[in-house]
């Protein structure tokens, strides 16, 4: 029996054809009870979840990853490795079902893995074999690695079909100019999926920050007349300038103009308000941070730098809670997108 929370796998993965996923499956769990020595098995799938990514399928790295997040989001997970260099047959396909217990004492859950390695370049057969395995009355989920390239073709042609996609085109403390790639996929893939990208992660820890300090400083918050914005470098972290678009709409001010304040670039808002961004030339390195400075007197308030690692996995998890359109985040967006016409960035 396996240890809570870890999963195992209740069949080993095992080559088909294509053709025969379905049929596979429905066996898998025609038997399933009688491996699990009689104990009732849950077939668990909430949507359909694809990760795509460039190599192998022998590589089990993210066969790994793409278990881990069945763990707590319960799905009928497809990892898709394009191995272009490969001569085999077009589409090669392999099937397992990997379960866990919350409990030593509970019912196994169990997911579909499914593995498609696609060696060719017909995307139209790629798209067409990963839409017959959706889940019919579910939404689907596409994770698009950042070992793929977000113009690929596959990712245009599938992508308007789905309700969420998931890339990770902007690497960490990358220029804010960066955004125009999530810019350029989001209007290519058009209105029904939600695009983010796992960039955006990196601004929750700041927003948690900015939150604890507004808590316990309720009535000071309307008086606040300039955030001040401070990084290593000379280019505004991409990171960065999502938290000011944040920060404006939370606050709701109004953007009137932006401004150069020596190398500095300011954007006003309405009742001579600002947020300015203060990079350090000299220390690339130097250590980001938020200060808030109010009307009429010299009080600061400061949010450091969020520290620690996250795990790609961890990334992915939050990405994954976020399904509906927040008005929030689409609102920091656009402002961030019509700041990036005026600000010059290289």
């Amino acid at each position: 029996m396996s240890e809570p929370d870890s999963a195992y796998p209740l069949v080993e993965p095992s080559e088909i054809e294509v053709s025969a996923i379905e049929s596979q499956l429905e066996e898998i769990w025609r038997s399933s009870a009688e491996a699990e020595g009689g104990n009732a098995v849950m077939r668990a799938a909430a949507f359909t979840l694809i990760y795509a990514v460039r190599g192998s399928a022998q590589d089990g790295v993210h066969r790994d990853l793409l278990v881990e997040l069945t763990l707590r989001h319960p799905a009928r997970a497809i990892l898709l490795c394009l191995d272009e260099h490969s001569t085999a047959s077009p589409i090669r396909s392999w099937v397992s079902v990997y379960c866990h217990r919350s409990s030593p004492s509970s019912s196994p859950v169990c997911n579909d893995i499914i593995t498609l390695e696609a060696t060719g370049l017909d995307c139209s057969a790629v798209v067409s074999t990963l839409l017959s395995l959706f889940i019919s009355g579910l939404p689907t989920v596409l994770i698009w690695d950042n070992s793929m390239p977000s113009d690929h073709p596959i990712l245009l042609e599938l992508g308007p079909q789905l309700e969420r996609v998931i890339v990770s085109a902007i690497p960490p403390c990358a220029p804010a100019s960066k955004l125009s790639t999530l810019f350029r996929l989001t209007d290519a893939l058009g209105e029904k999926p939600v695009v983010t990208d796992l960039c955006e992660c990196f601004v929750q820890p700041w927003q948690a920050g900015v939150a604890r300090l507004f808590d316990n400083a309720v009535s000071d918050v309307p008086l606040i007349r300039e955030v001040r914005i401070g990084y290593g470098g000379n280019k505004i972290p991409v990171e960065l300038l999502l938290l000011a678009a944040w920060l404006s709409v939370i606050l709701k001010w109004k953007a009137s103009r932006i401004t150069l304040h020596g190398q500095s670039p300011n954007i006003v808002f309405d009742q001579d308000r600002t947020i300015t961004f203060s990079g350090n030339p000299s220390d690339p390195n130097a250590d980001q941070f938020v200060e808030f400075h109010f009307a009429g007197n010299d009080k600061v308030m400061r949010c450091e730098e969020p520290m620690g690692e996250n795990r790609v996995v961890e990334l992915i998890h939050l990405q994954l809670q976020i399904w509906g359109r927040d008005p929030v985040r689409y609102e920091s967006l656009r402002r961030a997108r019509l700041w990036l016409k005026e600000l010059l960035f290289s």
